[in-house]
């Protein structure tokens, strides 16, 4: 059984990943910054940015601010 909702085990957990992923997009477009989904699968780009994503997505987890 597939639960969209239930991804990670627990819904609780979900909501809080799509809260950081969320706040890391909406930081990174006021920025002036692309995200990984602006590039398609075969484009260069790509895999550098979703490795800036991450970086940020750990540094909002961490409660870094630059």
């Amino acid at each position: 059984m597939n639960d969209g909702a239930m991804f990670f085990g627990d819904a609780e957990l979900m909501a809080e990943a799509m809260v950081l992923a969320q706040t890391v997009i909406s930081i990174r477009t006021a920025r002036g910054k692309r995200l990984p989904r602006d590039f398609s699968s075969e484009s260069p780009e790509l895999e550098a940015v979703a490795l800036e994503f991450a970086d940020d997505i750990v540094r909002v987890f961490a409660g870094e601010c630059d």
